[in-house]
């Protein structure tokens, strides 16, 4: 009802739209005619309609108003119609709603004769089943009848067939026919298997004693064929020269293994084992422990034997034994077997220090192993028997090996001799012990070009690798994860000999370069003992950098390897990273001195610094002549130095270098005298220098990269620049107490206190008595200064209230004429640069 409503409502919206816009000649009717029809869209829509704006947009002006009681009057009369429609539509509903309820009740009462008819159906089908019961009653005991007959006439054919069957063995077996029994047995098996068990109802009559008597014929037969097997045994074909009768007694033989096969499990496992335990036997009488070929270096011999017999049983036997039995896999086994338990008898008597013969048949083990693996490829027998026969005696717990199920034979002989590899592992270690001491003795310290890796480090990988492929050839077990021991203790007296060599480059002179810095002026934490280098000396270094980084880069990759190779029980414990470790201090060290060679250069074109009599400065020039030196020896070392080291050693050089020089060009800079407001000047323009060429480092250490015409790009030279930026950054901090320093002794004596309070942090009675020496201030004189700097310093001066006074007191000393003369100096030499 509610949607034949929403039907008559929306019916009613159409006509109003047509009977608002019937007036064609009407000017307006066009546009509202439109706006009618976004109403209606918008009423489909569901959205809220704005009268408002609905009129606004329609009448937007007075002279469009002239039409406006036309619209309503047609609005209105087509509102009375809707009202009209609607009262009519009213009605009709409502008796439409009486007819409904007529319909239901018809409805009602067609459901209640329905299930009325279904009961009555219900009840017929229960009669006619009873019927059907009834008249079938005596059918169904007639086909139980029948089916038991047919039964019992199959069950007397059966038990016929099964006498005869025994009859014919018996005849059979006395005749000694054994392929008239081979061919009979199987009928005699299926028998007796489903006559079984009547053998205890005696009132069967015969049946019973039939039953006895099959069994009774099994037994003997069984017994008959295990008592000629033995007689014949397993070297009696060979015995044979007619091949006819070779032949006819290979045809008997394989009569009897089929009927061992048909009578049990343990028919068929006495046979095999019977063939197994008697060419094992003949085995042990030569290779068995006090035998003719039982010592270790007769293990060839061994191998050899099992290949004949393999031959032997290929030849005459492969037809006799059925496929399934795997004759030939299962003596392999016990072989290998009986050959572990000799081999290991015979090793615990032997001397530990014959390596050679060791190794020689550990080798010739795996070999005769692989070779058994490929030949029982797809054989699905001797897992169990591997895992049964694989427990190792050994005489720690870390030496009891795991077994790979995936292969029969690996590691089945070969694993014996692990608990006695120790001789190996130690031989080994001699010769890379030897092998290590030749290479340092002769190693020149020399590289040449193009590489930068001493050659005694290659030639130690290398003799490594063919460690690792010598023992991976014989086990990747207990003893290569002991070989990996052995690499460890090497690597790590290689990296102590690289160390070593470190300590006897340059010459390390305690007063060198320092006499005159009193010890009271030193900071504590600048403990630089200085090193004098060679050009020599310096390539040297780089070279045991270099290789050190080469060494900890291999180490990783040595660790995966062995990783992939030793068994996955050992894998977890492989780690070198002591050894790593060590090469990486190597490295390090090796830069630490590098860079206080360099610190040692510089600090004696520091010293000219002190020298000069800054009293007598009279204007501010170009930088100073010890400047002009800093630059000259930066600008002939760097580039080498960025050539033998890679860029990550020389990032971290710069990083060292930066971190010991200037704080010494600090320390060194407190001990100059007499330092005049000028005489400043001329150190801050010196100190502006010093810091443009140490931010410029990557285009003074790499200048090939820096002169490429795409360097000019801006972004191009922003991605060359990007990994120094925290270098620069690093520079920016530690020059910015240099800077501070030097603006401090810009300010005269009367303000000196109060601006070295709002610049300088970190300030100190000891830095300021420094300042104040610098500025010609005895000490004697100082006092007035220290009781003010103890009056300032005693007062809250938090650090953004230090920063909010810093450019007040910088005002208060800055000359505007010579702090501009000083910038333009330094622009001027920082584009000369670039």
């Amino acid at each position: 009802m509610e949607s034949s409503k929403g039907g008559n409502i929306q019916e009613g919206d159409n006509k109003l739209s047509d009977e608002l816009f019937l007036d064609h000649e009407d000017s307006n009717s066009s546009s509202v005619l439109s706006l009618c029809e976004e109403f209606q869209k918008e009423a489909k829509k569901g959205t809220s309609f704005d009268v408002e704006e609905f009129i606004n947009s329609k009448f937007p002006t007075e002279d469009s108003l002239t039409t406006l009681d036309s619209f309503i009057a047609r609005v209105k009369a087509t509102v009375s119609r809707l009202d009209d429609d609607l009262s009519q539509k009213v009605r009709e509903e409502r008796f439409d709603s009486n007819k409904s309820s007529q319909y239901i009740a018809q409805a009602k009462e067609k459901l209640f004769q329905l299930r009325k008819q279904m009961n009555n159906f219900s009840i017929d089908a229960i009669n006619a089943e009873g019927k059907l019961n009834s008249v079938c009653a005596e059918i169904r005991t007639l086909e139980i009848t029948r089916r038991n007959i047919s039964k019992t006439l199959e069950a007397i054919k059966d038990l016929q067939s099964f006498e005869e069957a025994v009859e014919a063995c018996e005849n059979s077996w006395n005749r000694k026919d054994w392929k008239r029994c081979a061919i009979l047995f199987p009928d005699l098996i299926k028998f007796l298997r489903r006559f079984e068990e009547l053998e205890e109802y005696q009132e069967l009559g015969k049946i019973p004693a039939l039953i006895r008597k099959a069994k009774e014929l099994s037994n003997h037969m069984q017994e008959s064929i295990s008592e000629q097997l033995r007689l014949f045994g397993p070297t009696g074909l060979a015995d044979i020269s007619s091949n006819s009768e070779k032949q006819q007694q290979i045809q008997q033989l394989q009569a009897m293994c089929k009927i061992m096969d048909y009578l049990s499990n343990d028919s068929r496992r006495e046979v095999i084992d019977w063939y197994i335990h008697s060419r094992i036997a003949a085995y042990e009488a030569i290779f068995g422990p006090g035998g003719e070929a039982a010592a270790v270096e007769a293990t060839e011999r061994r191998f050899a034997w099992l290949r004949r017999e393999l031959r032997y049983l290929e030849e005459y036997w492969k037809d006799i034994f059925p496929e399934e039995w795997n004759i030939a896999f299962k003596l392999a086994n016990s072989f290998c077997t009986t050959t572990r338990r000799h081999l290991t008898a015979e090793l615990e008597k032997r001397s530990p220090g014959d390596v050679t013969v060791l190794l020689r048949v550990l080798q010739k083990t795996f070999e005769f192993e692989q070779e058994l693996e490929r030949r029982f490829l797809h054989s699905t027998f001797g897992t169990q028997e591997k895992r049964r026969f694989s427990t190792i005696s050994s005489h720690s717990e870390d030496s009891e090996l795991p077994t790979n199920s995936k292969h029969h034979f690996v590691g089945l002989v070969s694993t014996c001799f692990e608990p006695y590899m120790g001789a190996y592992s130690a031989l080994e270690d001699k010769n890379l012990g030897e092998l290590l001491q030749k290479l340092i003795t002769e190693e020149t310290w020399v590289v040449e070009s193009p590489s930068t890796v001493l050659k005694s480090s290659t030639e130690l990988f290398l003799q490594i690798k063919r460690c690792m492929k010598r023992c991976g050839a014989l086990t990747t077990n207990q003893t290569f994860f002991n070989l990996h021991k052995v690499f460890k203790k090497h690597l790590k007296s290689y990296a102590h000999s690289l160390g070593e060599q470190l300590s006897k480059q340059g010459r390390s002179n305690s007063t060198s370069g320092f006499s005159f810095i009193s010890k009271d002026v030193l900071p504590p934490s600048f403990h630089i003992q200085p090193l004098e280098l060679n050009d020599a000396e310096e390539r040297t270094i780089c070279y045991i950098v270099s290789t050190a980084e080469y060494c900890a880069s291999t180490v990783e990759q040595l660790v995966n390897s062995i990783k992939k190779k030793v068994d996955p029980v050992f894998a977890d414990n492989v780690q070198m990273d002591v050894e790593r470790d060590e090469f990486r201090a190597v490295a390090a060290k090796g830069l630490r001195s590098l860079a206080v060679g360099l610190y040692t250069r510089f600090q004696k074109h520091l010293n000219l610094m002190t020298q000069i009599n800054w009293n007598n400065i009279q204007s501010v020039g170009d930088s100073s002549s010890y400047v002009a030196k800093l630059e000259e020896e930066f600008f002939r070392s760097l580039p080498s130095l960025a050539n033998l080291l890679s860029f990550v050693h020389f990032r971290y050089f710069c990083d060292r270098f930066v971190a010991i020089f200037i704080p010494a060009y600090l320390t060194t800079l407190k001990t100059c005298k007499k330092v005049s407001s000028i005489s400043a000047q001329q150190l801050l323009l010196d100190a502006a220098a010093i810091k443009n060429m140490l931010q410029n480092v990557p285009f003074i250490a790499y200048p090939n990269n820096a002169s490429r015409e795409d360097h000019k790009e801006e972004r191009v030279q922003s991605e060359f620049l990007a990994p120094w930026s925290s270098y620069q950054k690093f520079v920016n901090k530690e020059m910015t107490k240099v800077e501070l320093i030097l603006k401090v002794l810009l300010s005269p004596l009367e303000s000196i206190v109060d601006t070295y309070v709002a610049l300088i942090p970190d300030s100190s009675i000891g830095e300021l008595n420094q300042l104040l020496e610098m500025k010609g201030l005895k000490k004697t004189s100082a006092a007035p200064y220290i009781v003010r700097y103890t009056h300032l310093a005693g007062k809250d001066f938090p650090t953004q209230s230090n920063q909010t006074q810093g450019p007040e007191a910088m005002d208060k000393i800055e000359k505007p004429g010579v702090l501009n003369r000083l910038g333009e100096k330094w622009r001027e030499r920082r584009n000369s640069r670039s």
